[in-house]
């Protein structure tokens, strides 16, 4: 490996130790474990017989770091943002790349705190996300049962999802499944 390589890489897991908004719900539910994961991990990941994904916010994430790194599932192994891909491919400033990511963690916490002062919303509209969080609320709003919300909650759930599909590459499980394709995220 290169020098400029193994800077890029050190960077590249700074970052993702600054985030770590893959695995606190911010922008997943779950994660799908590879059904050929050893009996030895699945007892390490905390994992009941039958039992085939975690939830996220994931109990190995402790602050912004993964808790069980070397044995993390493929899938966690595989993922990667957005910022992740372009600073791996086209290199740049980190430090950018950085606030992008801290702001994301700064609004998606701002969203989880307030959701949890609100009065709990009809379950009904949320699916099964609860209420409090962002998601819930977020679907709520989708669903045009969050009139009651103020405004300034609305934007900001409307900001971290253009945040999370512009800076992060997400791409939402209804965009994923509707017939029409999603914007591609600018490159």
């Amino acid at each position: 490996m290169t020098d400029e390589a193994a800077l890029r890489q050190r960077e590249i897991s700074s970052l993702c130790q600054a985030c770590g908004v893959c695995c606190d719900g911010t922008i997943f539910s779950g994660v799908d474990v590879d059904p050929d994961t050893t009996t030895e991990v699945r007892h390490r990941l905390k994992m009941v017989e039958g039992q085939s994904s975690l939830q996220i916010p994931c109990v190995h994430l402790a602050g912004t770091r993964c808790g069980v790194y070397e044995i993390r599932p493929s899938s966690c192994r595989a993922y990667e943002c957005k910022q992740v891909k372009d600073h791996r491919s086209v290199g740049g400033s980190i430090a950018a790349r950085l606030e992008t990511v801290l702001t994301i963690r700064a609004l998606s916490h701002r969203l989880r705190e307030v959701a949890r002062e609100l009065p709990v919303a009809d379950p009904a509209l949320t699916g099964s996300e609860p209420a409090f969080t962002h998601w819930g609320l977020y679907r709520a709003l989708e669903a045009g049962s969050a009139t009651n919300l103020p405004p300034e909650l609305a934007l900001d759930l409307i900001e971290l999802a253009v945040r999370i599909q512009r800076d992060l590459g997400w791409i939402s499980p209804a965009a994923r499944e509707s017939k029409i394709p999603p914007e591609p995220a600018d490159e």
